[in-house]
């Protein structure tokens, strides 16, 4: 066997120990990025839109049913948290960029999915068909004959999405909006959110709501893939959101916002005998005006 030389000997320690001062530096560097990672998530900025009733509405106790769900969450995380709204048209672009870490409510899609991370559902949709009396719609493939009217960002229900098509849509700035291009003659449709009634006398006597079922759309939050801590924000999100469930937190909220829509539903339709009908704790719940941090 050869003998090492004092000199090969020398070189080996020297290449040894920088080798294990590298590895130390990297566990370091990994240590501290984790920390800092942890520091960015004690504060989030998150975007959403002007008006999505009652998901998003100003006029609503905590901004809407989505704000004080997202919020609920947050407050619970102990997560510090700002809510910036802007024209739905920005709020997806701003959040893509990360200017925001995140946004809400939106409905998943192929393309969202791409540039997305979801969370798991917040709220949920009831659809509803608004429709001609004339038209026959016992079968949702009978309605790929006619004109649908989409919402300027509304995603349509997932099962009407093999009758639509770019030949038999239109667009409006709002759900009202398609409402009088249907009365004018430019539309024959308009796929409706079951929670925003309308009055019958809007209605009018030439339409008809659709007897076909469809199931309700999960609203989520989203974050971007491009994010640095994308999947960490979703991660506490999930978890926030399962805590507040067996909490009861979210019940009680879902419940809030359920008396809400019903009263101001009948309101809309000048239904005083049913009004008086809605017993005193459901009128309580109406008033969300009360920081639901004093239950916590």
């Amino acid at each position: 066997m050869n003998k090492i030389s004092l000199k090969q000997f020398t070189l080996s320690f020297i290449s040894l120990f920088f080798i294990l001062l590298s590895l130390s530096f990297n566990s370091f560097n990994s240590n501290a990025s984790e920390q800092e990672n942890d520091a960015d998530l004690s504060k989030i900025s998150i975007a959403t839109g002007s008006q999505f009733y009652p998901y998003v509405d100003a006029k609503l106790p905590k901004n809407g049913w989505s704000s004080a769900i997202v919020q609920a969450v947050f407050e619970h995380l102990k997560i510090k948290h700002d809510i910036h709204v802007f024209p739905w048209i920005r709020v997806s672009e701003l959040t893509k960029q990360n200017i925001h870490d995140g946004a809400y409510p939106y409905a998943k899609t192929l393309e969202r999915k791409e540039e997305f991370y979801f969370s798991q559902p917040i709220n949920f949709v009831p659809v509803k068909i608004l429709l001609r009396k004339s038209i026959a719609d016992q079968k949702i493939e009978n309605l790929k004959h006619f004109t649908f009217c989409i919402p300027l960002g509304y995603v349509p229900p997932t099962e009407l999405l093999k009758v639509i098509s770019v030949e038999n849509t239109t667009s409006a700035q709002s759900t009202n909006d398609c409402l009088k291009k249907i009365k004018v003659g430019w539309a024959d449709i308009v796929v409706y959110n079951q929670f925003n009634e309308l009055s019958d006398s809007f209605i009018g006597e030439d339409l008809k709501w659709s007897t076909l079922e469809l199931a309700s759309e999960p609203l989520f939050f989203i974050v971007s893939k491009t994010h640095p801590n994308g999947s960490k924000i979703i991660q506490l999100f999930n978890q926030g959101l399962t805590e507040i469930t067996n909490n009861k937190t979210l019940e009680k909220i879902n419940e809030q916002y359920e008396s809400i829509i019903h009263i101001q539903n009948l309101l809309l339709n000048n239904d005083p005998k049913s009004i008086n009908q809605v017993n005193t704790d459901q009128v309580n719940k109406v008033n969300l005006n009360k920081d639901h941090k004093q239950n916590q």
